[in-house]
């Protein structure tokens, strides 16, 4: 039986792979301005029939998720943002642009405390999740803090999709994975959708 890697061999080889993947975003060429699998994504029934989204407001090298955003405020679907709260974060959803969005904990814009606190997803939720790395198996690299993985063991409901540049792609490696991870479903770069769980090139 083959043995699982250790935690400190985990979390040293996860380091190691954010320090590649950050070096790899310093020297990303500038996207189109209408991001090609993005337009497929809007398309799709994956986001036609998704009730509520789940998102983002990216970081520096992360995809700019924002137009997908608008347009399910635009479409009526409900639209839940990370919440930094004591202890971690949680999902609060936004309505409007104006007026409910704050600069966060990590100064990073966040639902303002007037902004209703998630109870529930529902089954129909499309989560788009950034990451430093996706593997093939469809396991995450996150920034080290663990905050989607828990956020999706308090919220289960719904499709999980990552998004990355190419060079955040691993083809022929695979993330060292502990327990908590939570894998993605599907992953997004700008052209291309990648369906997890293929085998790796032998």
């Amino acid at each position: 039986m083959t043995s699982q890697p250790s935690p400190v061999f985990c979390g040293e080889a996860k380091e190691a792979l954010r320090r590649r993947m950050r070096e790899c975003l310093r020297h990303l060429p500038p996207l189109p301005p209408e991001v090609p699998s993005f337009q497929r994504l809007l398309a799709d029934s994956l986001f036609q029939q998704a009730t509520a989204l789940v998102g983002y407001i990216p970081l520096p090298g992360e995809l700019p998720v924002l137009p997908l955003l608008t347009q399910a405020l635009r479409q009526g679907k409900l639209l839940f943002l990370p919440r930094f709260q004591e202890g971690g974060y949680t999902l609060a959803q936004v309505r409007h642009w104006e007026g409910e969005l704050q600069p966060g904990k990590y100064r990073i814009p966040e639902p303002a405390p007037f902004c209703p606190e998630a109870r529930k997803l529902p089954a129909s939720t499309l989560w788009l999740i950034p990451g430093l790395a996706f593997d093939r198996r469809g396991t995450r690299l996150g920034r080290g803090g663990g905050f989607y993985d828990r956020l999706r063991t308090r919220f289960p409901e719904g499709f999980p999709l990552g998004l990355c540049h190419p060079c955040q792609l691993l083809e022929t490696e695979e993330i060292p994975a502990e327990p908590w991870d939570r894998p993605v479903r599907l992953i997004l770069t700008p052209t291309q959708w990648v369906i997890p769980h293929a085998p790796l090139p032998s």
